[in-house]
């Protein structure tokens, strides 16, 4: 029999809002197995010139995603240069802010799932569990749903994911887009980005444990019917999402 997930425990009450938050009791045994286990220093000078400095970072690193992803063989986009793409946000405003981009982070995640949410509206008609999610990603960015409501829902879709896929082999990309609105949930608690410690650009998303993976990451497997190690995917579907990711929704996520 396969093991089921331990009970939510209560997250610690956060000062100022700040919280991160640790994952390791989201284990779930079936999502894992399938999908494997696995400081930066201030910019100084004005303003907008630290602005029009960051925007040109920015740019150059989506250019040189979209040519990463050309050139890999299954049009994948690495998890480790994902992460310093992420980390990127943090500097958009001018000044180092972890909040600011902790919000835009979460806002991309949340782009990720809507792009992929009619498969499981297709897939799963009146399981409202991944627009659940996102409604609380934002309610906690802003403060006005306890973080221990938050938690409970987030390990609630981890299970009901993990059951799914039991349940339903026949929808596992489908299932994918429920997980990845878990993450977007989870991305909502931490300041920094998820699972993005001790990774390098070659670092992929096989290496990194399911539960500390962004939501990009399982909304690119839904688009694409199933990662990129896995045969069957559709390569040419995952370099549409990633070239969608890199061109549109990174910079609806970073405006304003």
């Amino acid at each position: 029999m396969l093991r089921r997930l331990p009970a939510a425990r209560p997250l610690p009450v956060p000062a100022r809002g700040a919280l991160e938050y640790e994952s390791q009791h989201c284990n779930p045994a079936r999502i894992r197995r399938r999908f494997g286990s696995s400081r930066r220093r201030p910019v100084v000078g004005p303003a907008s010139t630290v602005v029009r400095r960051v925007d040109v970072v920015l740019q150059n690193m989506i250019e040189e995603g979209l040519l990463l992803v050309q050139e890999d063989p299954q049009h994948d986009l690495k998890f480790g240069f994902r992460c310093r793409l992420l980390s990127s946000f943090d500097e958009i405003d001018g000044a180092r802010c972890p909040r600011s981009g902790r919000i835009k982070r979460v806002k991309l995640a949340a782009l990720s799932v809507e792009k992929v949410l009619p498969l499981w509206d297709s897939g799963f008609p009146g399981d409202r569990g991944p627009y659940l999610a996102l409604d609380l990603a934002k309610k906690l960015l802003a403060g006005t749903v306890p973080a221990t409501a938050a938690d409970q829902e987030y390990q609630r879709l981890w299970r009901h994911c993990d059951d799914l896929i039991d349940d339903h082999q026949d929808k596992v990309n489908v299932i994918m887009v429920g997980i990845a609105a878990a993450q977007a949930l989870l991305e909502a608690f931490w300041e920094t980005p998820l699972g993005c410690h001790n990774v390098n650009d070659a670092t992929t998303d096989i290496e990194i444990d399911p539960a500390e993976r962004d939501a990009s990451s399982f909304a690119a497997a839904a688009y694409a019917d199933g990662a990129s190690w896995e045969g069957g995917s559709d390569k040419q579907k995952r370099l549409e999402f990633w070239t969608w990711w890199l061109t549109s929704a990174v910079s609806d996520a970073t405006k304003g």
